[in-house]
C-alpha cells in the first residue's frame, strides 16, 4: 500500500500542479487508510492489542485526507506531494524496522503471532533505530515547516 503512495506522490510532483493528479493523490490516501482502518478493526476484534489512540488516529487521517480531497487549488500542493512521498519513504524503513524487530521476538518466544507491534523492545534492535531516528528528525522539521507555511498562507 505505501508503494502506491510514493507512485502517486512522486506522479503528482513530476506533473506539476495538476489537479487530477493531486486528486488520485488524495483519493488514494482516504482508500489507504479507509482499508487500514478497516484491517485493524478485523485485527481487534480476533484479539489484537491495537491501542484505541492508534485506530482514532486513522479515522482522523481519514477525516483530514478527505477534507483535502474536496479542498480548492491551493499553493501546498507540491509541497504536500514532496511530504507525502518522504513520510511514505519513512513508513517504509519503518515497517522493515518493525517486521525484523517482531520476526526476532517470534524467534525467541517472547511474542505470538498475533502481536502487530514491538512495545517493549527487550532484542538489541538499537543499531536498527538509531539509524531511522534521523530519517523521522526530518520528517518533524518537515512538518514543522509545513505548519509555518499554512500558517502564513491562511488568511
Amino acid at each position: 500500500y505505501i508503494i502506491g503512495q510514493l507512485v502517486f506522490s512522486s506522479l503528482n510532483i513530476l506533473c506539476g500542479p495538476n489537479r487530477i493528479v493531486e486528486g488520485l493523490l488524495q483519493f488514494y490516501l482516504v482508500w489507504f487508510y479507509c482499508n487500514l482502518t478497516m484491517k485493524e478493526s478485523i485485527l481487534i476484534a480476533n484479539g489484537s492489542r491495537i491501542r484505541t489512540w492508534w485506530q482514532a488516529q486513522h479515522y482522523l487521517d481519514i477525516i483530514l485526507y478527505a477534507f483535502l480531497l474536496i479542498r480548492a487549488d491551493g499553493d501546498f500542493s507540491l509541497q504536500f506531494s514532496l511530504y507525502i512521498f518522504y513520510m511514505s519513504g519513512c513508513q517504509v524503513l519503518q515497517f522493515y524496522y518493525q517486521a525484523g524487530s517482531l520476526y526476532k521476538l517470534r524467534a525467541l518466544g517472547r511474542a505470538t503471532h498475533m502481536e502487530v507491534s514491538a512495545e517493549g523492545l527487550r532484542v538489541k534492535t538499537y543499531a536498527d533505530l538509531q539509524f531511522l531516528t534521523p530519517f523521522f528528525l526530518l520528517l518533524y522539521i518537515f512538518q514543522s515547516y509545513n505548519r509555518y507555511i499554512l500558517w502564513h498562507l491562511a488568511p
